[in-house]
């Protein structure tokens, strides 16, 4: 069974690091950026590994079809 983990990220660039680095053992990584203004996408970009890190940019946290987004980028089970 594959495991997907759920990262959402608003001007995380303090903590985006170490928290990829502590989800990297996952099967699979959504990073759902929602429109930071500092260099948290800059930092998800070293990760960016298709299938293995996937982003989504410019996610809106109240948006209802934010869910159905992320939930057709995983490929296995989610991990929120």
């Amino acid at each position: 069974m594959k495991i997907s983990v759920v990262v959402n990220t608003f001007n995380s660039e303090r903590f985006l690091d170490a928290c990829l680095k502590s989800v990297a053992t996952f099967d699979e990584i959504v990073l759902c950026d929602m429109h930071s203004t500092d260099h948290t996408c800059a930092i998800a970009e070293k990760y960016y590994d298709p299938p293995l890190v996937n982003i989504i940019p410019y996610a809106c946290n109240a948006c209802p079809t934010k869910r159905v987004v992320v939930t057709n980028a995983c490929q296995g089970c989610l991990a929120h």
